[in-house]
Parts: structure tokens; C-alpha cells; sequence
């Protein structure tokens, strides 16, 4: 048995002990008080920034119970957060998307396993779409108890997905229906890409043509530069514009294509390849080779023709607003102006033409203009030498495509040809006259013949009467005038016959 003291002590120093307990246990309690804050105001902050955070955020039970929802679930699924919380997903959603959304949550419930599904929500302003990740929440067995959803709604993303499937399956479509070539090359010119009209346009089908060298399809003298352009937009990282090559069909023919082309990068920056578009346009230079043997041609004519002057005028929609489209070279000759003034200025042809034809030409072609029909005139043309020159001006109006009016047409010098006519005018005006003045002569020789035998009876019988009146007779000076009268006659009558006769009369003594 103890002794007293030794009690003491030790009831003392159990006490001690006791009491440091407690103070531990105390100290304890408050750092346990402190933590249990901690986790209350951690819990509180997190419960708060899920309820505010725009990302859908949910937990279930096993059996599909919501435990909580955030505010931005509610809001995507269209319901209060009151109304959510206690019910099941089949309250929620229609049975035939709560059976979809619960079968991965019970997959989770029974593997423990996190998962992520994607979803789709429909709403009456469009579907939503979001990616739902399935957390397990464990006891300390690891038996699943809850669930933990978090959602990142990706409709956006949807909408760019989907804008870009439709983009490229439009891009796709158009590509395989185009009728130019689209084709990629790497640096080296190879294809690495080509579309079906390749086998349109040269004859290929698009598997002849991938890994094959582009210089190799190109005409001998077209290869050469293509290689320099390949050199050239390698160096400068470009494509090349609207350039035209001949390239072999497979036929052995050559076809001119037209190449648009633009470089290619890849994530570095680093030069790839090129891509682009050739169009076959055979056709059109074999139409722009025709053209200019037209415009040759004509212009020869043009120029071979001695007193004319092709020309070509735009007159516009209206008529008015005319410009010289084309002018042969007899126009600077001949009119004394530059063809490029004349282009720009037309009225310098115009205000050559002399009054009052310049109104009858400008009256003749508004007419022409209105019918549609031919235009023929003559004008005289006053050249700035002081020269005057008669002109034909001969055109017909054609519609072209842009709307305007176009005359083709050609201008004639007839100046000789109207000098001609002016003195076939005067030497027919001559004939008329002489026939006129034969007319009147055949008139005077009838009337002479008929006044001649007047005349005969009268004079005959004043001879007679002067033989028998006696000299000194008052009768006799009355009968000598009168047969002078009568001789007097006689030689207006013959002056007559001498016109009828267009002849001269000339009287004289013959000698023997």
C-alpha cells in the first residue's frame, strides 16, 4: 500500500496529465471547430461558384435522383432549380431520352469508372448540345453512393462542326463537279491532288495524274518557263495569275489552259505546295487566232481600198454619245486629223461636213437609227486645206451586246464621180438645147417655105406693075417701095431657111 505522499504525488501528476489532456482535447477541438469552418466556407464558396457557373453542373443517386443542379442546368433544361432538385431524370426528360442519358450513369454507378458521353438537349429555340463528364463519388468501402455531372455546353462547336461539315461537302461537290481543273502540287510540281475534270480536259483520269510531274504534260517550249515560274514563286512564296500554257492531251493534241494559282503553308509558316485552277480555253484562242485574221483581213481591205474609209462606230444606248471604235488610216490622209483625236473627239469628222447637209446627215442617221435600216448620203466635206470633197457615207446599225448601237460602215470619195455627173448634166442640158434649137429650125424652114412663096407673088407683081406705070407716075414710087419690102423679106426668109439648114449662107459671082 501506498504511502500517503506517494498518493498525492501521483493523484497530483495524474491530474496534470488529465488536465494537459483536456487542453489537447480542447486544442484539438478548436483546430477541428477551425477546419470544420474551413470546409463550411470552402463548401459554401464552391457551392456558389457552381450555382454561377455557366457550365451545367448536376449530381444523382443510383437510382437517377437528382441531389443537386446549378443554376445553368435549370436554365438549359428550362425548369426551376426547386422543381429539379428531389425528382427523377424521367421527370425531367422524356422516357426516351432520360433511358439514354441514365444507361452511361449506371454504368459509372456499377463500374466506379468516370465517364464522358456527349448530349443533346432540345429546347424551342434550337438544340443544345454539351459534353457531360460522370464523376463517381465513393464511401470509405469505394462503394459508389452519388454521382457528379459536370457539363461544357459545345453547341457552338456544334454549329461550327456542322457549318464546316456542310462547307466541305459543298466544297467537295463543287470541286468534283467543276468543269476547270483544280488540281495541288508539292514544291517539286508533282500532283498530290486533282479533281475529275482532268479527264475532261486532258484526257487523264486523276489517278494518271497523282505523283506525276507537271512538266512533263507541258509543250516543249511552255515547260521551261513553268519551271522558272515554279523556281520564281518557290523563292518569292507566290501564285501566279490568269497565265496561259499549252499542255498535252492524252491524245497527243495540245490544249491551252489558263492557271490561276496560290501558294500553300503549314502550321510553321514552311512553304507546302501550291493549289489552284486551269481552264481550257482552246476554244476561245482558237476564236481570238480567227479574230485576228478577221481584223488583219480587214484592216488590208481598209487600207487597199483607194478612196474610202473603213470605220466602226459606238453610238450607245441612245444613239448620241458616239465614238470612233475603229478608223482606217485614210482618215488622217484624206481628213487631215489624227485617227486617236478622232477617237476621242468624233464631231471633227462631223464639223467638216458643209451646211445644210451637216442637218441632213444628222436628221438621216437619227432616222436610220430609229428603223434599224441602211444608211446611204451624200455630203460635201469642207477639208481644213479649204478643199471641198463630196463624200458617201454609206452604214447600217447592228445591236450589240451590251446594248449599244454599232455602225459598221465605210466612207467614199466621189468627188470625181460628181464632177462626172455635173458635166454629164451640162452636156446634156447642151443636147437639149440643140434639140430644142433643131425643133425651132425645122419650125422657121416650114414657115420660110410658105412666107418664100408669099413673097414670090409679091414681088413677081410689082416688077409687073413697075413695067407698066410710066416714069414720073405717084404710083410708081409706091409700088418700088413695096417691092422692096418684099425683096427685104425675102432675105429674112432665106437668113430663116439658113437656120433650119444649121448651115451658112453665102452668096458670089463664079467666074468663067
Amino acid at each position: 500500500m501506498k504511502k500517503p505522499d506517494q498518493a498525492n504525488h501521483d493523484l497530483i501528476a495524474e491530474i496534470s496529465s488529465l488536465r494537459q489532456r483536456i487542453e489537447e482535447l480542447e486544442k484539438s477541438e478548436m483546430e477541428c471547430k477551425r477546419a470544420q469552418e474551413a470546409l463550411r466556407e470552402s463548401e459554401e464558396k464552391y457551392r456558389i461558384l457552381l450555382s454561377e457557373s455557366p457550365d451545367p453542373t448536376f449530381s444523382f443517386t443510383p437510382e437517377g435522383q437528382y441531389r443537386y443542379v446549378n443554376k445553368a442546368f435549370a436554365l438549359g433544361v428550362g425548369k426551376p432549380v426547386e422543381y429539379i432538385i428531389g425528382r427523377t431524370i424521367w421527370d425531367v426528360f422524356p422516357k426516351e431520352e432520360a433511358d439514354k442519358r441514365f444507361a452511361p450513369l449506371s454504368q459509372v454507378f456499377r463500374t466506379g469508372v468516370e465517364k464522358v458521353i456527349e448530349v443533346r438537349v432540345p429546347r424551342a429555340d434550337g438544340d443544345r448540345y454539351y459534353v457531360t463528364t460522370i464523376t463517381p463519388i465513393k464511401n470509405l468501402k469505394g462503394e459508389t453512393i452519388s454521382a457528379i455531372c459536370s457539363s461544357k455546353d459545345i453547341s457552338e462547336r456544334k454549329r461550327t462542326e456542322e457549318a464546316l461539315r456542310v462547307s466541305e461537302e459543298r466544297f467537295k461537290s463543287i470541286v468534283s463537279t467543276s468543269q476547270e481543273w483544280i488540281w495541288a502540287t508539292d514544291t517539286e510540281g508533282r500532283h498530290i491532288f486533282s479533281n475529275p475534270a482532268v479527264l475532261t480536259i486532258l484526257g487523264y483520269h486523276p489517278d494518271e495524274i497523282i505523283g506525276q510531274s507537271a512538266l512533263h504534260l507541258l509543250h516543249k517550249e511552255d515547260a521551261p518557263k513553268v519551271k522558272d515560274l515554279l523556281t520564281r514563286s518557290i523563292e518569292q512564296k507566290t501564285g501566279w495569275p490568269n497565265l496561259v500554257f499549252r499542255w498535252q492531251h492524252k491524245d497527243g493534241t495540245y490544249r491551252y489552259l489558263e492557271s490561276n494559282a496560290v501558294p500553300v503553308f503549314d502550321n510553321t509558316g514552311a512553304l507546302k505546295g501550291f493549289q489552284g485552277s486551269d481552264r481550257d480555253i482552246t476554244e476561245r484562242k482558237r476564236m481570238e487566232n480567227e479574230l485576228s485574221e478577221s481584223e488583219e483581213q480587214l484592216r488590208v481591205l481598209s487600207e487597199s481600198i483607194a478612196d474610202g474609209m473603213v470605220y466602226q462606230v459606238n453610238s450607245g444606248k441612245d444613239g448620241r454619245q458616239r465614238v470612233f471604235s475603229y478608223l482606217s488610216p485614210k482618215v488622217e490622209a484624206f481628213h487631215g486629223l489624227k485617227a486617236k483625236d478622232v477617237k476621242r473627239n468624233p464631231s471633227l469628222i462631223y464639223d467638216q461636213v458643209q451646211e445644210p447637209y451637216r442637218a441632213i446627215l444628222a436628221e438621216a442617221e437619227a432616222r436610220a437609227f430609229e428603223t434599224m435600216s441602211k444608211l446611204e448620203i451624200d455630203v460635201p466635206v469642207q477639208l481644213p486645206a479649204g478643199d471641198v470633197h463630196w463624200r458617201r457615207f454609206i452604214s447600217s446599225p447592228r445591236s450589240h451586246s451590251d446594248g449599244s448601237i454599232i455602225w459598221d460602215g465605210i466612207e467614199l470619195d466621189i468627188t470625181r464621180q460628181r464632177q462626172a455627173e455635173e458635166e454629164r448634166l451640162r452636156l446634156q442640158q447642151r443636147l437639149q438645147h440643140a434639140e430644142k434649137m433643131e425643133a425651132i429650125g425645122t419650125l422657121a424652114g416650114g414657115v420660110a417655105h410658105d412666107l418664100n412663096n408669099v413673097l414670090g407673088i409679091l414681088v413677081g407683081y410689082s416688077e409687073l406693075l413697075l413695067s407698066n406705070i410710066p416714069e414720073g407716075s405717084p404710083l410708081r414710087n409706091h409700088v418700088e417701095k413695096m417691092m422692096k419690102g418684099g425683096v427685104r423679106a425675102a432675105a429674112i426668109v432665106q437668113d430663116l431657111l439658113t437656120l433650119a439648114r444649121r448651115g451658112v449662107h453665102a452668096e458670089g459671082v463664079v467666074s468663067s
